[in-house]
């Protein structure tokens, strides 16, 4: 798949002029840059979704026993 992907990706670029070319590369690497920035996001919640889970119900717990009280965003 990789060589079929590769192939097409190079065959796409020279199709076009030149002059043309670098700013599609650039381009092509930004997009690919922000596509693992999101990889990475997604790995680290992945790692972190049950302790995310686990502070969901205790704050609900708490909320349900009442033990929680208004935020006052002036105090901030």
């Amino acid at each position: 798949m990789q060589d079929n992907l590769s192939a097409t990706i190079s065959k796409m670029v020279q199709s076009i002029p030149e002059a043309l070319q670098v700013s599609a590369f650039e381009e092509f690497r930004r997009i690919i840059e922000e596509k693992r920035h999101e990889a990475e996001w997604d790995r680290q919640f992945e790692r972190k979704k049950e302790a995310l889970a686990s502070a969901a119900r205790k704050v609900k717990e708490q909320i349900k026993a009442g033990q929680v009280e208004e935020m006052d965003y002036e105090k901030l």
